[in-house]
């Protein structure tokens, strides 16, 4: 999970919305266990609530989710050493 690093029972999730791009790519999908999953839903929900246009959405919440991925790589790569 980019959020907590849990590595079982995963969702991809789409950073941008499915149903407004369409778009499938690796760089639209990030791996969140349920919890989380439904947490970053709610908080992109929201953000939509707000009308920001979706290069933004997906700079916002792809920034945010992908620190928090990379974060707990070098954290687990550290203590994997």
């Amino acid at each position: 999970c980019a959020m907590c690093g849990a590595a079982e029972k995963l969702q991809v999730h789409h950073i941008v919305p499915f149903r407004l791009t369409y778009d499938n790519s690796d760089d639209n999908l990030i791996p969140l266990c349920l919890k989380h999953h439904k947490i970053v839903e709610n908080i992109t929900h929201d953000i939509e609530a707000t009308g920001m246009d979706l290069p933004t959405l997906k700079i916002a919440m792809g920034g945010m989710l992908r620190e928090h991925q990379d974060r707990w790589r070098m954290y687990h790569s550290k203590v994997s050493a």
